[in-house]
C-alpha cells in the first residue's frame, strides 16, 4: 500500500482505443522462425554463412531493402531484381506453416466486439498477408491491409503508421500500435502512436514509452478489460 492507503499493484484502466494498428511477422503470425529459415537459404545459395545479429538488425524493413543490404554486405552477384524474386519465391514456400501467435484470435474478436477497427501494417505483400488471413479465417476481423508496396518509406519510417492512422480515420491519439521489431517500433513511435511490444523486455533497447506485452492474449486484457 502506498501513503495515500491505495494498492501500489493496482490495474491500469482500459485504453478502449479507436483502432488497432498491428504488424504481421512476428507479431500476429508466428513467423519469424519461417523468416529466418528463409534467410538462412538464401544466403547458403550464394555460400555466405548467415548470421543471427544480421538477421535481427533486419527484422522490420520491407524485403526490397533487405535484400538491397544483403546484396551491398556480401556482395552478392545476380542483380537486386533477381535476388529479390529469389527471397520471394523461398518466402512464398515457407509461409504456407506459419501459424498465428498465441492470443491472436483471442485479441482480434475483442477488437471486433468493442466496435475498434483493426489494420495490419506490415512490410509483407498484400497478397501475401490476404492469404494469410484467410487461411486462417482472421480476414472477417481485419478491417483493412497496409502492405510494404502501399508506402515509399517502410518502417522504421513513420509513413506506414501514419497511412494507416489515416486510413482507420483517426487521430494518432485514438489509436495503438503493435509490434515485435525494432525498427517498428520506431516507425510507431515516430507516427505519433502508443506503441505495444510483443516479446522479452530485454530484447531491445526499444524507444522512450513502449509497452512490452508477454503475449497478445495479453494486450487485449491491457485494451480491454485494464490489465484484468
Amino acid at each position: 500500500m502506498d501513503r495515500t492507503g491505495s494498492s501500489s499493484a493496482e490495474k491500469p484502466a482500459p485504453l478502449n482505443p479507436r483502432a488497432l494498428l498491428l504488424d504481421l511477422d512476428g507479431t500476429l503470425a508466428n513467423s519469424i522462425p519461417a523468416m529466418q529459415l528463409v534467410y538462412r537459404r538464401f544466403l547458403e545459395t550464394y555460400g555466405v554463412k548467415p548470421s543471427a545479429a544480421e538477421f535481427a538488425r533486419l527484422n522490420g524493413p520491407p524485403l526490397p531493402s533487405i535484400v538491397r543490404v544483403l546484396k551491398q554486405v556480401h556482395r552478392l552477384p545476380d542483380s537486386q531484381e533477381a535476388l529479390l524474386a529469389h527471397y520471394c519465391a523461398l518466402v512464398d514456400e515457407t509461409y504456407a506453416e506459419v501459424t498465428p501467435n498465441e492470443g491472436a484470435h483471442k485479441l482480434l474478436q475483442r477488437a471486433k466486439i468493442a466496435g475498434c477497427i483493426v489494420g495490419i501494417v506490415t512490410s509483407n505483400s498484400l497478397c501475401r498477408t490476404r492469404n494469410w488471413l484467410y487461411r486462417l479465417d482472421f480476414i472477417t476481423l481485419v478491417d483493412f491491409v497496409i502492405a510494404g508496396e502501399d508506402v515509399m518509406r517502410g518502417k522504421p519510417d513513420p509513413e506506414p503508421y501514419l497511412s494507416a492512422a489515416a486510413r482507420a480515420g483517426c487521430s494518432a491519439g485514438k489509436a495503438v500500435a503493435v509490434e515485435d521489431s525494432l525498427a517498428g517500433a520506431l516507425s510507431a513511435r515516430a507516427a505519433g502512436l502508443r506503441t505495444f511490444v510483443l516479446g522479452p523486455e530485454l530484447s531491445h533497447h526499444w524507444p522512450e514509452d513502449v509497452e512490452v506485452v508477454p503475449s497478445l492474449s495479453d494486450l487485449a486484457d491491457r485494451l480491454w478489460n485494464g490489465g484484468a
